[in-house]
């Protein structure tokens, strides 16, 4: 199965701060067997300015975990963002508020070139609702 790992899913195995970081070994054994889809906006949230600045050693074990997985494929935004841009409008309209980034990833999930998909994330209710996809969420496998 292709899994999409949502940006708080990173912060948790990087950052032994995180409020989830204690979940950083459920999430490994649950991402282990499956292939890793990392869309790109999800790293430019997770590689911000403050975490490659003040935080290095957490961007460096980022990096580390994504090179050492063989099963990682980035998925560039390019035939979602404008589609994404236009959704975030609309449903702050209807008074629902999803990010940027959550929204690419909602698209992603309705693309059924991308194959059989599940999103890992903390933040089940910002996914729910999209598609037959399973939604892992590592607080429940705890």
């Amino acid at each position: 199965m292709n899994v999409i790992v949502d940006t708080c899913i990173w912060f948790a195995l990087v950052d032994p701060k995180d409020s989830y970081s204690k979940y950083a070994g459920i999430i490994e054994d649950l991402l282990q067997p499956h292939k890793i889809l990392v869309p790109y906006p999800s790293l430019y949230e997770a590689i911000n300015t403050r975490l490659v600045r003040n935080q290095r050693g957490q961007a460096d074990n980022l990096f580390a975990y994504l090179n050492k997985r063989e099963k990682v494929v980035f998925i560039a935004d390019d035939v979602y963002r404008e589609r994404a841009f236009e959704a975030v409008q609309f449903n702050l309209r209807q008074g629902k508020t999803y990010s940027l980034v959550d929204m690419v990833i909602r698209l992603m999930m309705e693309d059924v070139n991308l194959g059989q998909i599940a999103v890992m994330t903390f933040n089940v209710e910002d996914f729910v609702g999209v598609n037959s996809t399973e939604i892992i969420n590592p607080i429940d496998k705890y």
